[in-house]
């Protein structure tokens, strides 16, 4: 401070930084004082005085479950989902679990684990600042069902977060297909070419981000498919990127197919492709480098495509 002489008077402005992720707190001045400031004399160092001061941290409550879901289901079926309820409050956060679909006498089950599976949940904790769980979620499906019928389940967390509510929604939608070839897709959008995610389910993209699209097809019949060939559209105003693909459950010597037309395949991924048109991908059995009836693909077997483009 200087030099202060006797009767002067000299004043300081305290800055108190709460650090980030604080719990909330609400401090009563005078009684759970929770800030103090001391003066000193340097010239006597045994004089001093101290002030007390109270500084109050705000409940923030942010309650956050994605992705928005999709997929195909035979009837009778079962098809699985998974979600994330991440609790970005500064506080933890006690959450209810539940759903709203069920039309056409349609079961939907949850699980924390995807072996314990009930009606609703209650009782979720979430960790403060970024905590997560992972939520299951299964559709089971009667006989009976029309080819095209649509499900759409609004799953709801609601979370007590300190003295308030926060809540959030995904949905799920599910299409009863004939056959027994089940199909799913998510996506999520990121910051440009970087690993920082700017929407988990895809939803929310600016010029320069990147979208990555995950298709997945399954056989969960107990019997062969034949001639499965999997086929994606370049979405408008977006740029290709890159194609990839993996399959699993398939004999020995099996391998991807990549193709712009579904008529001539090639083993290399696609390098580029045009607007308007769309990725074809399958596995060739047969060791023929093409896809006709004698490709097989086995029960339990899986295609998984992963799909970059670019907006434009």
């Amino acid at each position: 401070s200087g030099l202060i002489n006797t009767g002067s008077t000299v004043c300081f402005i305290a800055a108190v930084q709460v650090p980030a992720g604080a719990a909330p707190v609400d401090v009563t001045a005078g009684t759970s004082d929770n800030v103090s400031f001391t003066v000193t004399s340097t010239t006597l160092p045994s004089v001093s005085d101290t002030i007390f001061g109270a500084v109050d941290v705000n409940l923030v409550a942010q309650i956050q479950l994605d992705p928005d879901r999709s997929g195909s289901v035979t009837s009778p079926g079962t098809i699985q989902y998974t979600h994330t309820l991440l609790n970005g409050s500064n506080t933890s956060a006690s959450c209810t679990i539940s759903g709203s679909g069920g039309s056409h006498s349609w079961t939907y089950q949850y699980s924390l684990d995807g072996t314990t599976w009930a009606s609703s949940l209650t009782g979720v904790s979430v960790a403060a600042n970024g905590g997560s769980q992972t939520l299951y979620v299964r559709v089971l499906t009667p006989a009976g069902q029309p080819i095209g019928r649509i499900d759409v389940n609004t799953l709801t967390a609601t979370c007590t977060v300190g003295s308030t509510t926060a809540s959030d929604t995904a949905t799920e939608t599910t299409t009863v297909v004939g056959g027994e070839l089940s199909l799913s897709k998510s996506a999520v959008s990121y910051v440009g070419s970087t690993p920082t995610v700017r929407s988990g389910d895809g939803s929310q993209a600016y010029p320069g981000d990147q979208i990555v699209y995950t298709v997945l097809a399954q056989n969960i019949g107990t019997g062969n498919l034949t001639q499965v060939i999997l086929t994606d559209p370049l979405p408008s105003y977006t740029s290709f990127v890159s194609v990839s693909a993996t399959f699993s459950g398939f004999g020995t010597g099996a391998q991807v197919l990549f193709s712009t037309n579904g008529t001539t395949w090639s083993t290399s991924a696609l390098t580029s492709l045009s607007a308007g048109s769309s990725i074809y991908v399958a596995v060739d059995t047969n060791g023929d480098s093409t896809i006709t009836s004698a490709d097989l693909m086995p029960p339990s077997a899986t295609i998984t495509i992963v799909f970059r483009v670019q907006v434009q």
